[in-house]
Order: C-alpha cells, then structure tokens, then sequence
C-alpha cells in the first residue's frame, strides 16, 4: 500500500526562490562595487569576489566540511583582506540586505504550496545554506510562501545537509513522520533526487529555478564580462517564470522575449550607448521601422545610467530617401527603380518614384506595359522593356527628375529640422547594406561631411571614409560565412515589427511650415492578432527590470560572443516550442506593398527539397522569408530524419574544404 505525504519538503534557492541578478558571485560584485571604502585598495573586484569565495572554502574546511555560519564565513573573510571589525560588519549586513534585495519567488512553485495547503498539507523548507534561518525565514514570509506551524531547516545552523543526507534524517525526526509520508521537491539531481531517494524519500524535480538552456549560455559568460552577461540571465529567468501567469499562446511568445528578443535587444542598445560615448556622440537617431522598439529602451536606459544621450525616432525609408537621392537617371537610379531581385510589380515602380500606376504607364507609352495588372509581377521582358524606357523616354525621365528634387528638398528640410548635423551624432538601425547611410551622404551634394552608423549586423563595408558604420554582433565576413544568412537577417526584422507603415514621403504643413512624415497606412491586422503589441510590451517589462540593477555594474562589458551564441543557437537549432510560437509572426517581405507571410511552415516531401538538403548541406530553402531551420523542425519526424540524413554528405565536405583551407592557412603563416 503506497501512502499518501502528508509532509511535503521543499528545497529554498532556485526552488522557490531566486536571484535576479543572475549567478550568486554576482551578489559578491555588487558588494565590491557598492562599498570600496570597506575594502583595501589593493583588491580589485575580481579579486575581492575570489577573497569571498575562498573565505567561504576556509569555513568549510575549518567546520570539518560542514556547511559554515553566515558569521563564521566573514570572520576568514576579515582574516583574508585583514579589514577591522567594524568594516567586517558593515559588509555582512550589505551582503544580507543585498540577498534580500535581488531574491525573488518563483511563481509556479509559489502556487504549488498554496495549493497543498488547501489539500492540508504541512509544509517544511530545508536548505544546503550559509544564510542565517532567521534572515531565510524572513524572506519567505515576505513573499508570502512561510506560514507559523512550517518547518525550517537550514544546514549552516543544523550541521548538517542534504547533500549528505543527514538534514533529512533531521526532518523525518523532527517532524515524526515516516520518510513514505514525506515528498521533496527541489532543483538539485544529487542532494534533491538521489539523496532524497537514499533516505526513502520521494522527490519531485522542479527546473522553474534553474537557468534553462539559453539563460546557461549568458549564465556561462558571466566571469567573462563582469557579471553583465549573468545579469541578463538572471532577469530572463525572471521574467520566464512570469509567464505562468499568461494566456497558453502568450507564455510561448513570452518565453521566446525572456529567453532571446529581449536579451539580444537590449545587449544591442546597451553597446550602442556606450559606442556613442566612446565616439563623443550627443545624439542617436533610431531610424524607422526596425529602430521603433530599440528606441525605447536606449532612452529608458539613459535615463537608468544617468546619461545625457538624446534618443531621437527619425522617419526614414529607402523609398523616400532613395528616390531624393536621384540627381540623375544612371545605372544606379534604375536599379533602386526595378530592383529586380524582387518581384516587383508597375504599382511598386511608381511608388518608388512617388506616381500612381496610371500616370507612369501613361509616361511609358509602352503596350507591353500594361495598366491591367498594374499589381503582377513583372516578367522578365517587361523589365527589359522598362529598363529601356528609363534609359530614353525623355518625358519619363524628367518627370521622374522633377519628383526626384522635390523629394531631396523636403528630405533635406526634415534632416535639418531634425538637427541631423554636424559630426556628434550616429544613426541607429538593424543594420545589413547600410544603404541608408550611404544615401544620406549623397543627400547633401557635399553639404553632409560625416556619418556614423551602429548596427546589429552589417552585410557590406563603407567604401566612403566620411562614412563610418560598425556591426555589433557581426560584420561582413561573419554573415557571409553563416549557412543561415537569410534567415537570421529575417528573425532580427521580424523582432523589431513597428505598429506603423513605412515612409511613403515628406510633407510641408501649411500652417507650421513644419516636415512631416506621411506613412503608408499600416495594415496591422496580422501583427495584432499574432499578438506583437504583447511581445513589445515584454520587451519593455524585460528592459524595465533590467535597467533597475543596471548601475549595479560594468555596462561596458562587451556582450558580443554570448548574444551571437544565443541568437544563432534560436535561429539554427530552435527548439519545437520556439519553431511553433515564432514561425508564424508576421513578415513582411517588401515593406512597400503591405502584405504578410509568414516565416516558417512544415516541408512536404518533394524530389526539390530532397535535392536542395543533398546539394546544399541545409534545410531546403523554399522562399525569401523562410526561417528554414523551423521550418524542419514543424516537419514531420520521419521526414526530418530523411532530410538531415540527406544533408550529412555535404555538410561533411563543407566541413572538410575548412579545415583543409585552415591547415594551409597555418602552415603559409607559421
């Protein structure tokens, strides 16, 4: 006969609570920043946090491998840095309210208990822990999680621990209950299951506390940055264990914010504020409609860092700028006219010089131009035949021209009133070809002298040494060595989905004589119903509770290799919860024409695909937009493994061309 607990145990840290600052270490460098009068100059705060730590190893091997007394760790502590009494103190009661300040309850476990408590359970708390129980127990009263009648057992004042097994014989004498009638729930495989189990325990893991596979990633960076990366862990931890609260669809969305949109962002914001203090900028100007969210934060940072940075939202589009930037009909201006490598359709055509599709075909006089099916695509003839016309038809051309100068005036004026001069100030966007950049140079016809630009990722570099831009996360050659290029340029837009239409063209307000930008009406349907007016409202929560520690810590840490390793592992290796809540955002492939598709959708078989995975090495690229590596994971399983298997051949002579490239690279230079 099994009976039923009637005493059910629980682990404290990580399990009902948790830090949100990340790692514990992270408690200890906050303490070394906040008191530096308390410690001796000669200890960094590295170093102090080694101090802390082996103070901590002494303790132990002075109790016998006991766990050691709050008090008793601080005591090697003083010994170690040879501090008074008095700044030994001061520095326990810091660490003790630092604790209090930065642990949290974890939600699902929280509501675990009440629930057991309705059922009239009683409930014991046992901890592997050198915290005072007193300060233990306040904290959880404080969080509503420890009621009179509970048991506490903290092993720093037990001599005894879990991990050992003895704090649960402990518990089974003190609460005179046979271990068959005790269950325990913790995060800890050798001191909550297997030890728990030894003692006839029956345990429950619960992972609600631990750092999950991406929050590790940024976790695992942490001694390299300062604590930073450990801080961006801790608050997606946080904010995770909020999603219990939410809508099934909405803990999917909120998971994919807390475990990658939002760290990836505010990691990007974070180096692009401190890039501008090192380049002497005053101003950032977030460009539209990626630059929308990113806004945001970087002022809601600022303002967190006590910087006097000024965070400005420029409307801007290469429609509008592209087209003011035509002084002439080149090779250059016909190009960003077609643009071929799209599907572009006569509307498009038109709109790209500021027309309606009637009055170009008119100024074509082309038959096989036709107003008809002014929304299909263009075949290839009618591009040829378009080409032609650009490059004769006087009457197209200056009417073109005359657009043209129209557009450059009111661009100008918008720039100027912008305050868009002078050389201490950056563009801000997502980055690829910089086109926008370079654009604006030409704007000026000489009149613009320098421009900088920060970006999550460039795809070309500038030629123009007026003109200086930087990728954070990667620069040229690292884009173009990634098998998913296309795919990760279509995750990090879809990130950043404005709630407006693109840049159609400037206006001049009559009565103000003020620029004002005209967007194309946003047809938001699409976005609202997937549910990103939600998404941006975590993000913002996210940044919220980020920047509340922020000043806590070393901002200028670097970020870089982490974020790249937590983006790419989302958009290479998605898990089937991440595939499925994020393949369906909505994205929009040519940002002039309104339409949404979305980004990734099951394969079916076909000889195609079968031949793209055997001669490519990847995931079969079916469309522009496709996120490719979701779109295998939604496959069926059994068609899954036929693709991977079908790419194994190339990817292993991909593989092998690298390193036979590398050894000869190295023996050339050694």
């Amino acid at each position: 006969m099994i009976l039923k607990p009637t005493l059910h145990s629980f682990d404290i840290f990580d399990t009902l609570l948790a830090r949100d600052i990340g790692p514990p270490h992270n408690i200890f460098l906050i303490l070394a920043r906040q008191n530096p009068h308390l410690i001796p100059e000669q200890y960094s705060e590295e170093a102090f946090i080694h101090e802390r730590i082996r103070a901590e190893t002494d303790a132990i091997v002075s109790n016998n491998g006991t766990d050691p007394t709050f008090v008793e760790i601080h005591q090697h502590l003083k010994r170690r840095l040879s501090i008074s009494d008095q700044a030994s103190d001061e520095l326990m009661q810091h660490e003790l309210d630092l604790e209090a300040k930065h642990l949290q309850a974890i939600p699902s476990a929280k509501t675990r208990i009440a629930e057991l408590r309705d059922q009239g359970a009683q409930i014991a708390f046992i901890s592997d822990m050198y915290l005072p129980v007193t300060c233990i127990q306040e904290e959880l009263k404080r969080h509503g999680i420890f009621q009179d009648g509970d048991l506490l057992l903290v092993s720093c004042e037990e001599s005894a621990s879990k991990h050992e097994g003895a704090l649960y014989k402990k518990l089974i004498a003190l609460s005179a209950k046979s271990s068959l009638g005790i269950r325990h729930y913790g995060d800890n495989k050798r001191s909550d299951l297997l030890s728990a189990l030894k003692n006839g325990i029956l345990p429950k893991f619960l992972t609600d506390g631990r750092f999950n596979a991406p929050e590790q990633i940024l976790a695992e960076s942490s001694s390299q940055t300062a604590g930073l990366s450990g801080l961006f862990a801790g608050v997606s931890r946080f904010e995770r264990n909020l999603a219990a609260e939410y809508t099934q669809k909405e803990q999917a969305l909120a998971l994919v914010v807390s475990n990658t949109i939002a760290p990836v962002l505010c990691g990007f914001v974070l180096s692009v504020i401190h890039r501008a203090l090192d380049d002497g900028c005053k101003r950032l100007y977030f460009l539209s409609r990626d630059g929308y969210i990113l806004k945001h934060i970087a002022t809601e940072m600022c303002q967190a860092l006590n910087l006097s940075i000024e965070c400005n939202y420029l409307h801007a589009s290469r429609l509008c700028w592209e087209l003011a930037a035509i002084d002439q009909i080149n090779d250059d201006a016909i190009r960003h006219i077609i643009q071929s490598h799209l599907k572009c359709s006569i509307s498009q055509v038109a709109l790209r010089v500021n027309l309606d599709a009637v009055t170009f075909c008119k100024l074509t006089n082309d038959a096989s131009i036709s107003i008809c099916d002014e929304d299909e695509p263009l075949s290839h003839n009618q591009i040829t035949a378009l080409r032609h016309q650009l490059q004769t038809n006087e009457s197209l051309r200056s009417k073109i021209l005359k657009q043209a100068a129209e557009a450059r005036a009111l661009t100008s004026d918008y720039l100027l009133q912008e305050n868009v001069i002078g050389d201490d100030w950056a563009f801000v966007d997502v980055g690829w070809l910089g086109t926008q950049q370079r654009t604006y140079m030409s704007l000026g016809n000489g009149k613009y002298t320098q421009s900088r630009g920060y970006y999550i990722g460039s795809l070309k570099n500038s030629n123009d040494k007026r003109s200086q831009k930087s990728g954070w996360m990667f620069e040229p050659n690292d884009i173009e060595r990634l098998d998913t290029k296309v795919e990760l340029i279509t995750i990090i837009e879809s990130f950043c989905s404005a709630p407006h239409g693109s840049l159609m063209e400037y206006t001049r307000d009559s009565d103000s004589g003020m620029i004002l930008p005209e967007s194309r009406h946003a047809n938001t349907d699409a976005l609202d119903a997937f549910g990103m007016p939600f998404v941006r409202e975590r993000i913002m929560a996210y940044n919220t509770r980020l920047c509340k520690i922020l000043p806590d810590f070393d901002t200028s840490k670097s970020l870089q290799t982490c974020m790249r390793k937590l983006l790419l592992q989302f958009i290479e290796s998605p898990s089937l919860r991440d595939a499925t809540a994020w393949s369906a955002v909505p994205f929009e492939s040519v940002p002039t024409d309104g339409r949404y598709e979305t980004i990734a959708t099951p394969i079916p078989f076909s000889i195609s695909a079968l031949w793209q995975c055997i001669r490519y090495g990847r995931a079969p690229f079916t469309n522009y937009t496709k996120w490719d590596s979701a779109s295998l994971r939604l496959t069926s399983p059994l068609l899954r493994v036929i693709y991977i298997v079908a790419m194994s051949p190339a990817r292993f002579a991909r593989k092998s061309r690298f390193m036979i490239q590398l050894s000869r690279k190295l023996r050339t230079t050694y």
